[in-house]
Formats: C-alpha cells, structure tokens, sequence
C-alpha cells in the first residue's frame, strides 16, 4: 500500500514525494537550509559589530586612562607627589590593565610611610592578575607586599 506524503511547509503531496526528516520536501528543505545560512551570516554580522564596537569602547577608556597616568607621571616628575597620588589612586577606580598603574602609587606611599594603603593597591593588582585583567606576572607585586608588610609592622612594633 502506497502512502502519500505531503511537506509540511508548502503542502506538496504525492506517493513519490521524497521528504527529509523534518518532513520538507526537497525545495522546501533547500529554501529553509538557505534561510539559516543567512540567519548565520546576520548573527556573525551582529557579533562583528558588537566586538567592533566593544573595542573603539576599550580603546577610548584607555586612551582616557593613559593621558591621566601621563599626567600623573609628569606631575610626579616636577615633584608635585601628592598632586601625582591623587591622579594615580582616581585611575585605580578604572581597574586598569597594566602593572605601572599599580606600581607607581604603591611607590609613592611606600616612600610616604603609608604602607597600608600599599598594601591594599598590591592586592588589587594581585587580584587583577589572577583574574586575567591583565597579563602580568604577580611576584613583583607579592614580593612588594611582603617588603610593605614587614615594614608596616616594624613601624607599629617602633
């Protein structure tokens, strides 16, 4: 006994129709393969978009970073180290990635004698580089610690 198929899509019917396992026939098939092509190609579009647009993002919140730590480090230059501190410590709000964001004010409070607060900007980079924000190797930040550590309890022990 014969039985007539019919697609689901456009309602062809016959006994030799050849439907796939969706039950579509073969122009039907085709059409809705064509269709997901382009669905693909629009989500690839959209996704390019979207990196593109996340970068110029990132660019500009590192260029705004950048010029800020310029102007830290030539205030640090002209001797104006609390000016200098201020700008370092308002970038740390950012998160940014790199190391000298973190190292400069950690110097400067060291010199300072305020190692707590050194302290903490360490763990911050520390945290930042175990969470892959930046690629950067965590010693010198641990070994910093550790020099701040000891001199923050010979200053409380004094």
């Amino acid at each position: 006994m014969l039985v007539k198929k019919v697609c689901k899509q456009c309602g062809e019917n016959g006994y030799n129709l050849r439907l796939n396992e969706k039950l579509l026939c073969p122009d039907c098939a085709d059409l809705e393969s064509k269709e997901m092509s382009m669905s693909k190609i629009t989500n690839l579009v959209k996704f390019f978009k979207a990196q593109e647009a996340r970068s110029k993002r990132e660019e500009k919140n590192f260029n705004f970073i950048f010029k800020k730590y310029q102007k830290a480090r030539d205030l640090e230059k002209k001797g104006e180290i609390d000016k200098a501190l201020t700008i370092y410590l308002k970038l740390l709000e950012n998160i940014p990635p790199g190391t000298d964001y973190y190292t400069r004010p950690c110097i400067i409070l060291e010199k300072k004698h305020e190692y707590a607060q050194a302290i903490e900007i360490c763990d911050m980079a520390i945290k930042g580089i175990r969470e892959d924000r930046f690629n950067a190797d965590e010693e010198e930040f641990l070994h910093r610690k550790n020099r701040l550590l000891k001199k923050l309890e010979k200053d409380s022990i004094s």
